[in-house]
This record gives structure tokens, sequence and C-alpha cells, in this order.
């Protein structure tokens, strides 16, 4: 829709109100389910979509200027959101509560080392932290992968985020732009996040590690999105735009 509409990208009627009416009846389902961080991920994700098809930095600031404080508020409709909250500032004032997970989760960062105790040696799995085959799956990374294999995986993210970006800016056609930039920016934004959670450094969202995280539709929808974008890439080749 985006690539279709581009040249009235900031037509209201024409192409923001279709666009608008379309992701946040997604969103409302998705926050209706009780699952505020996915919801806000997909608006995100809508939104920078729609600034690289095109929108106007005043559209872009008056959309934020809106969904930001109304994201704030929802956040604090529900008890467990604002004990999230609360354990991310300061972990220690519900240790054994609502700090739990990232306490355990800074102790295994920190108990790793530089070189971890080994592939399949940790014990902060072993039901010390609750969800660390999903979502905390890179605190145990590591405790047995130490720094450097944490630098490691980090690599590999942006890696694949660089590779991503290049596809898009290298791209033609404006749909295959469009749609690698999408791909790689929802993928790498979400281990962003991810990461972020288990260092303590954003609020826990329960977003899962792409490629790591063990989930059955996280890694089809990861590895469907992933497919799609190499088949870009084979298109952008054919194409002799890129190398």
């Amino acid at each position: 829709m985006l690539s279709k509409k581009s040249e009235r990208i900031n037509d209201f009627v024409y192409t923001l109100l279709p666009l608008f009416i379309v992701t946040l009846t997604f969103v409302t389902l998705i926050y209706l389910q009780n699952d505020f961080s996915t919801a806000f991920f997909i608006f995100f994700i809508a939104v920078v979509m729609l600034f690289v098809a095109g929108l106007k930095i005043f559209h872009f600031v008056f959309i934020s200027a809106v969904g930001i404080p109304a994201a704030f508020i929802l956040l604090f409709t529900k008890e467990h959101r604002v004990k999230r909250l609360i354990a991310f500032l300061n972990p220690q004032i519900d240790p054994i509560g609502a700090g739990y997970q990232v306490n355990m989760a800074r102790s295994a960062l920190i108990g790793g080392g530089l070189w971890g105790t080994g592939v399949g040696e940790g014990t902060i799995k072993l039901g010390a932290l609750p969800e660390a085959h999903s979502d905390f799956v890179f605190a145990v990374l590591g405790e047995e992968m130490g720094f450097l294999g944490v630098m490691f995986v980090l690599g590999i993210l942006i890696t694949f985020a660089v590779r991503g970006y290049t596809i898009a800016a290298k791209s033609s056609d404006q749909f295959n732009s469009i749609l690698a930039f999408g791909i790689t920016t929802t993928i790498f934004y979400q281990a962003l996040l991810n990461i972020g959670v288990v260092s303590g450094l954003v609020p826990a969202t329960g977003i899962p590690l792409p490629f790591f995280s063990l989930g059955g539709s996280s890694i089809v929808v990861t590895l469907f999105m992933y497919g799609v974008l190499l088949n870009l890439s084979r298109h952008i080749n054919e194409g002799g735009v890129s190398e």
C-alpha cells in the first residue's frame, strides 16, 4: 500500500487515514489481548515505515506527539505494567517479585565473565531464571559464552542489520525497498529491545530475541521474514544493482 500511494503519502484522506485504520485495528486487537509491548512495537514499526516512504517531518512529529503520550497513559492502566516500570527504575524495591528476573539476568551476565562457563554448563537456566529459554535467553548466552560470546551475537545481529538496510538502499523497486527496510527494522529493533531488557536498560517487554529464543510462532515468523529478505536480495543481484 505504501509503495502504491507513495506519490500522495502525505495526503490524509487518500493515504494516511486508510493506513492508520488498518494499523490501529491490528494494534487495538493485540492491545486487548493484554499485550501492550507488541502493540506499541507494531505501531512504532508502522510509523517508521511511513517516514521512510516519504512522510513529512511535520506529520511524523505530530503522530509522535499524539502516540507517545497515549502510550504512556495506557502504560498505567494495568498494575503489572506499573510494577514492571518500577522494577526497571529500581529492581531492589521488589527483588523477589517484579525485579527478580532483571536481577537474575544481570547476575548471569556478570557471572559469565570474559569467556563464560562453557556452552551447556550454565546454571541460571536450571530454574533460577524464569523464561530462560525465551525472553531471557540472552542472559543464558552471557553466562555460558561470556563477554566475547555476547559480542559475537551482537556482531551477527549488526551484520544482519547492515546487510538488510543495504538491500533496502540498493533496491530499484520501491516496494522491495520499503519491505526490506521494514523486515530489517522489525527484526533488529526487536533484538535491541530484548537485549536492553536483559541488560536492564529498558523495562521488561516480553519480546523474544530473534533467531535465539525458543518459541514456535516467533521463530517461524522470524525465519519467514528472513526468507523474504533473502528473496529480495536475490532479485537485486539478478537486476545487477548490487555486488
